[in-house]
């Protein structure tokens, strides 16, 4: 049975601290950081003869009193065979008129498990917000072992970036970091909704704090001129900032930077590194960078989405369009 529960971030980091397979998506600094983007945190727990089984951290807004649009940027902790009517239970005990859910599930994808969600009334969103394929790479052997996975092409541009006799640095300025994505903005002609706002980038470098790494090359001028950070739990490493501007593009500097983020994750007593979602068909660029490391795709389960009333999934599907 899913309960909806009250605790404290402290009380939740106790709950699900002997989980394995979690992500920062279900810790309690993930939470933080999206209080500060407007959403409200709410928690549930899965008993089953009195035992915790499972877990669930989810965002939620709630419009015009009686309509919620909650979302799970990651499902469920421990047991998840079985939900049950859990979508029903979280709009009785929310106390909604109308609902909405969206999750996503980086849990390996499976025939079973896709069906199953099928089964109990969920469904593909029309406009996803993500490809639902990701990429991780195995650093728990030695740095001359890492090396040896990345591919020939990706040797020759690091080798480049070395030559470039260039320096690496740690950044901690949310500033500098907004700074150089949005000179990687005007340079790829994106649109400001296609980067990190500096809001964003302030709440997850002050939530995060020492558990986020943030390595860059800077100018002679104290200009950060490419960058990259990972978010550090545990024994895994996962992506989060990457941005490079157009001197640095000409020296590889990425390469570089990378390589050398890699040996701060294994000082970190990482073993794994997650570098996050691919499209090889949308952006071929970064899906060539990642595959070069040596790095496997992983098939995630991906995005499903359930919904009380058609209206809602229709607008929020072309809201999320045009986001």
């Amino acid at each position: 049975m899913w309960n909806l529960i009250d605790c404290s971030d402290s009380e939740w980091s106790i709950l699900i601290s002997n989980y394995s397979g979690t992500t920062y998506f279900q810790d309690i600094q993930w939470a933080a950081h999206c209080r500060d983007l407007g959403w409200s945190v709410k928690r549930w727990q899965k008993l089953e003869d009195g035992e915790s089984v499972g877990f669930l951290q989810g965002l939620i807004k709630i419009y015009f009193g009686r309509v919620g649009v909650l979302w799970f940027p990651d499902w469920i902790i421990g047991e998840d065979t079985e939900i049950n009517n859990l979508q029903e239970i979280i709009k009785s005990t929310l106390n909604l008129k109308y609902l909405y859910i969206r999750l996503r599930s980086t849990k390996v994808t499976s025939i079973a498990k896709n069906e199953f969600f099928l089964k109990k009334d969920w469904r593909r969103p029309r406009n996803l917000f993500g490809s639902g394929m990701s990429m991780t790479l195995d650093i728990s052997g030695s740095i001359e072992e890492i090396y040896a996975k990345f591919g020939k092409k990706w040797k020759k541009s690091l080798r480049r970036s070395m030559d470039s006799n260039i320096s690496i640095e740690e950044i901690k300025s949310a500033e500098e970091i907004h700074e150089l994505y949005d000179e990687m903005r005007e340079l790829k002609s994106l649109k400001k909704n296609q980067i990190y706002s500096l809001t964003k980038i302030q709440s997850l470098v002050e939530w995060f704090d020492t558990h986020i790494i943030t390595l860059g090359v800077v100018s002679n001028k104290g200009k950060v001129l490419a960058l990259r950070s990972a978010i550090v739990r545990k024994d895994a490493a996962f992506d989060i900032f990457a941005a490079t501007g157009e001197v640095a593009r000409t020296m590889n500097a990425s390469h570089f930077i990378f390589l050398e983020l890699l040996k701060k994750c294994k000082s970190y007593g990482c073993l794994s590194y997650d570098l996050g979602g691919i499209d090889p068909k949308i952006n071929p660029g970064v899906y060539n960078f990642k595959k070069g490391t040596g790095a496997v795709v992983v098939e995630q389960l991906g995005e499903y989405e359930w919904t009380s009333h058609w209206f809602l999934s229709l607008a929020i599907n072309v809201m999320s369009k045009y986001r």
